[in-house]
């Protein structure tokens, strides 16, 4: 199963739609926004419930 989160960068508002396969792991993410190339990265934690955590951008609610 794969999970979508929706981020937005945090300075050029770039909506960006991350995939996460589902799993028993936390998985660590890494990337450069695709609107200005800023550095975004964090972590997808699946072992203590489904919380992400994100540096330079924020996570946000919207549709497919």
């Amino acid at each position: 199963m794969v999970d979508n989160v929706f981020a937005q960068c945090n300075y050029c508002k770039t909506k960006i739609r991350m995939r996460f396969q589902m799993g028993f792991f936390d998985i660590p993410f890494d990337f450069c926004c695709p609107g200005c190339g800023v550095h975004i990265h964090g972590l997808r934690e699946l072992e203590n419930g489904f919380s992400t955590t994100v540096k330079n951008a924020s996570i946000i609610e919207c549709e497919i």
